[in-house]
């Protein structure tokens, strides 16, 4: 497990028994790969462990380097697993060289709460970016060579995605994410299909119909701004599955979505 922070852990509580810390699965190879960065789900209480290293190793087996962010949960809030997913996507370009990474080929994947951590990630949008400076400018990172890259992504990947505030919300995720009675503000920042702008990335977004979760018009919603911002995106809403399938095994046809968001890298990164 890797310390992304340096041990500078922006909002950290000494007595914590956790700390935020990335798992990397690297190929065997001298050759530059694409990467993709993983955050399990778990309703910003808890991170799946079935949606972080199987998912890895899968996509080591498929030809990508992969990486499983530990990302902090209640009861930290917002914006500190924004914080811990940004600084994994530099920390993982600052290791670039060492670890065969291709800096323009690296994508988030995350499920259900992770996914909705993903989609901050994904929108590549200032307003987040410009949280994360304000959160880091009492700490010493003027020498930081990971500070010194970009926390931009070229692909997102979103599993049974929790996205909206509103009137489809995943109410124990936005509770555990901003608190009790949140401003409209953070509502409007944790939404992120209203968040959308130029610089998203593509996005591959997939759900159940009947998800009992996290509503399916979380997907819906999302997919409806990127196409409405001309971003790119493939999107798959199959007809039935229970919240939190991960890599699906269980749903022959659900796990069909493996197959195709690797046919989906293969043309977007």
């Amino acid at each position: 497990m890797l310390d992304i922070w340096n041990g500078q852990i922006p909002g950290y509580k000494k007595t914590d028994d956790f700390a935020p810390l990335l798992k990397k699965y690297l190929l065997d190879t001298e050759k530059v790969k694409k990467s993709v960065l993983i955050f399990p789900g778990g309703g910003y209480t808890h991170r799946a462990e079935h949606e972080g290293k199987e998912v890895a190793q899968f996509l080591n087996k498929n030809g990508f380097n992969a990486f499983v962010l530990h990302y902090r949960v209640a009861p930290y809030r917002f914006p500190y697993p924004l914080l811990d997913a940004l600084r994994a996507v530099k920390y993982i370009r600052s290791n670039a060289d060492k670890w065969k990474v291709n800096k323009n080929k690296i994508a988030v994947m995350g499920f259900s709460a992770g996914g909705h951590l993903a989609s901050i990630v994904g929108t590549n949008n200032d307003l987040y970016r410009n949280i994360y400076r304000e959160k880091l400018k009492d700490y010493s990172f003027d020498q930081d060579l990971v500070e010194a890259e970009n926390s931009m992504v070229n692909a997102q990947i979103l599993a049974y995605p929790v996205i909206s505030a509103g009137k489809f919300a995943h109410q124990g995720s936005v509770d555990n994410l901003l608190g009790n009675s949140p401003s409209q503000k953070l509502l409007d920042l944790f939404s992120t299909e209203k968040n959308i702008c130029k610089k998203t990335a593509p996005g591959f977004i997939w759900h159940t119909a009947d998800d009992a979760s996290v509503p399916v018009e979380n997907t819906i919603l999302f997919c409806r701004a990127l196409s409405e911002a001309n971003i790119n995106f493939e999107s798959h809403i199959f007809p039935q599955g229970r919240h939190g399938l991960g890599l699906a095994a269980e749903n022959e046809y659900v796990s069909k979505w493996s197959d195709l968001v690797l046919d989906w890298l293969d043309e977007v990164l």
